[in-house]
């Protein structure tokens, strides 16, 4: 499995960072958490085919996290007509809560909306291998290095656009 942050920033503009989209690639098969940014510009110049492109897993339904999914949208109704990915777009499900249940491998947290200490007594209830904080402001970066401090065994590093994670 192979991760990359393409946009790792927030919706306040950032020099050099795209906002919150995360591409999943398993097997050939490419999964997006999010669409901030123009993913499909991102996927054509990867040379990915859009068919090989199954799902986009949409977090919230700020514009920070959608813009690029109307572009995809776009695109695949009526230029890239094989593609047919599934679109799933938030339930009330809290995703901490499913984090706590089930044991990962990673965990990647948004931190744009609060910071990231605020999330330490959630994440040590987590069973989890790894913790990557994405979708953050750059004057927030003392909190998350405080939460890495806070955290001890259990690592935890900043996403940045163009970042790859092989699992």
């Amino acid at each position: 499995m192979r991760i990359t942050f393409i946009g790792s920033s927030h919706g306040i503009p950032e020099p050099n960072r795209k906002c919150s989209c995360t591409m999943v690639e398993i097997k050939g098969r490419y999964y997006f958490i999010d669409m901030g940014t123009p993913a499909i510009d991102h996927i054509v110049t990867a040379g990915i085919p859009i068919d090989a492109v199954k799902g986009v897993f949409i977090t919230h339904m700020h514009g920070d996290h959608t813009n690029g999914l109307i572009h995809f949208v776009d695109l695949i109704s009526w230029y890239f007509k094989t593609s047919d990915p599934t679109i799933f777009l938030p339930t009330d499900q809290d995703f901490p809560v499913i984090a706590k249940e089930r044991e990962t491998d990673l965990i990647v947290c948004e931190g744009a909306h609060f910071y990231a200490t605020d999330y330490l007594p959630h994440l040590r209830e987590c069973k989890t291998k790894l913790i990557y904080v994405n979708h953050y402001q750059s004057k927030k970066i003392p909190s998350i290095l405080q939460l890495a401090e806070d955290m001890g065994d259990i690592p935890v590093k900043l996403a940045y656009d163009g970042r790859e994670i092989i699992l």
